[in-house]
């Protein structure tokens, strides 16, 4: 059942998810290791759920908006880039052309966000 969950603990790097919390847990832990971002607390299971589950169709509205790694840091977004784009072409079955326009895209995007 998607939707609110009581007693959240807002220090949870997956609070966000409300209730598909625990079975986003689950799915992550037979993969402890797949770590995208450390600091950003971003996980490999996370890109599948968000195109999975939640209509993700772009680095842009994974990065942006499912995870606001943009607004949190935009360098580490864009390093981050290139695997979150192989692996939402992975789920959505888009080629590397694909994955080209995706990371240019975004690396455009976010240079408006990063302090020279």
């Amino acid at each position: 059942m998607h939707g609110f969950s009581e007693g959240v603990n807002w220090k949870d790097p997956f609070y966000f998810y409300g209730s598909d919390a625990e079975l986003l847990r689950e799915k992550i832990n037979g993969t402890l290791n797949n770590w995208i971002s450390e600091s950003l607390r971003i996980h490999e299971m996370q890109i599948r759920w968000a195109v999975q589950n939640e209509m993700a169709r772009t680095v842009e509205d994974f990065l942006a908006r499912r995870t606001r790694a943009l607004l949190l840091d935009a360098k580490e977004s864009v390093r981050i880039s290139p695997e979150v784009a192989r692996i939402m072409a992975g789920e959505l079955n888009k080629n590397n052309d694909w994955i080209e326009e995706q990371i240019n895209d975004y690396k455009k995007l976010a240079e408006q966000y990063q302090i020279a």
